[in-house]
């Protein structure tokens, strides 16, 4: 059997009263039926759809991992549809079912674009599907976002003022679009056969704290990283390839923050605290700022102001994210909100320690091990310029970088894919199940 189907013929379903009994009753038949599936054969070939709005893995994120992922389930031989609503470099051997959006506001186009997924499942019946965002219809849902109403909650508390505070509350919800971002989200966890995956216990507390989801139905599976990628001793003939573009020399601390949304990735904070660090180091410090960011502009307005403009980088997008991690010494990552970030798990892959907020899914992996300084928000800086300066002295930085290695490779891609396969071949057992134990399969 299969490690992924041992997984799930081994698990056990929690619940309380009559509905105890019909959620023992499913997870009885389900387990019955992946062990006759994989008796017969039959398990080992599933039509799997996902669905995501963008399938371009370019643009980072969910995008980038349902690509991957679409990739290692056709390796396992399984068929797979991508139902997106466009395309572009779609992972050979899969098809791709493009579906339209109508709405002429992008409140209508979000509840169109998740309600016409639905019809798209229906039509393609796959024995399991899994959505990473604006879907329904799904067998299987991973808000590789978070929750929206948490992310809502941190886009609200990281403004300073009570009086902003307040009024983003006002605006949030007058707003059409963050009504119906709200709406879909209810209507994503009330569906009681949806099964639902976070990727850190941070997000599985939102679930059960904003829609009292009962824990039996949310699956913990952690983001991976590609070790290989980025591996300390791969990265090394790169570290001079972004410090000479930069004019940065061998003596300078290179401070890197990777992201696309600065304010809610705490870079205003960082730049604050940068100024303290800059005067209390005694050696040259630089920030290495990597991203896109329409606002970028004001940042760097913000660097003259605070008079550290010379210590600032903005480098703007990278195509090979492996250069910045090679460049860089200490990985800061002060997020308001990041449900398990990709780029601290890259960096930290890379041999670099970090530091980043309890408001970070990833910290989790990080506290406790050596690898991370993990606050408990961005604010007080004074805390984050401490946490920098303390890393100003190279031996702790390269025992803290051996610990972040080896949590990273505790968390390989590999690893991540497979829990999801689990996830989605329990999901079609139990569908199976559901309808009277019927074949699975291609």
């Amino acid at each position: 059997m299969s490690h992924s189907a041992l997984c799930v013929a081994n698990c056990r379903t929690a619940s309380t009263g009559q509905s105890s009994a019909l959620a023992a009753a499913i997870a009885g038949a389900a387990r019955r039926t992946l062990l006759r599936l994989w008796v017969s054969g039959t398990l080992a070939a599933m039509h799997i759809a996902l669905a995501i709005e963008h399938l371009d893995a370019r643009r980072g994120g969910a995008e980038t991992w349902v690509s991957r992922f679409a990739a290692f389930l056709r390796r396992e031989g399984h068929r797979v549809t991508v139902v997106a609503q466009d395309a572009r470099g779609e992972p050979q051997g899969c098809a791709v079912r493009l579906v339209r959006p109508g709405g002429l506001t992008a409140a209508g186009r979000t509840a169109s674009f998740a309600r016409r997924v639905r019809d798209a499942l229906r039509e393609l019946r796959p024995d399991a599907s899994l959505a990473t965002g604006k879907a329904l219809g799904m067998t299987v849902y991973q808000p590789h976002g978070g929750t929206v109403r948490a992310s809502q909650r941190q886009n609200i508390a990281l403004i300073p003022s009570y009086d902003g505070r307040g009024l983003k509350m006002l605006m949030n919800r007058l707003s059409p679009k963050h009504r119906a971002a709200l709406r879909l989200e209810s209507e994503q966890f009330a569906d009681p056969t949806v099964r639902l995956v976070a990727i850190s216990e941070m997000v599985r507390r939102d679930m059960r704290t904003f829609y009292r989801v009962d824990d039996s139905r949310i699956r913990l599976v952690y983001n991976g990283v590609d070790t290989e990628r980025f591996d300390p001793e791969r990265l090394r003939p790169l570290r001079g390839r972004l410090r000479q573009r930069h004019g940065i020399d061998d003596d300078t601390v290179v401070l890197l923050f990777v992201a696309h949304n600065f304010k809610l990735k705490g870079l205003r904070e960082l730049l604050v605290a940068l100024r303290q660090v800059q005067q209390r180091a005694g050696r040259p410090v630089r920030l290495l700022v990597v991203g896109r960011d329409r606002r970028w502009k004001a940042y760097r307005k913000l660097a003259r102001r605070l008079d550290i403009e010379p210590q600032v980088v903005f480098a703007g997008p990278c195509d090979d994210a492996a250069e910045a991690y090679a460049a860089a010494d200490v990985f800061v990552h002060p997020t308001w909100y990041d449900p398990c970030s990709l780029v601290m798990l890259e960096a930290m892959a890379s041999g670099l320690p970090s530091i980043s907020t309890r408001l970070n899914g990833a910290s989790e992996l990080a506290e406790g091990s050596g690898a991370a300084v993990v606050l408990d928000a961005p604010r007080p800086v004074g805390a984050l310029a401490e946490a920098m300066l303390g890393l100003m002295d190279p031996e702790r930085r390269e025992a803290m970088g051996r610990a972040a290695r080896q949590v990273a490779l505790e968390h390989p891609l590999e690893r991540n894919f497979r829990e999801m396969l689990a996830c989605l071949e329990e999901s079609a057992a139990t569908t199976a199940a559901r309808h009277g134990e019927g074949a699975i399969g291609v």
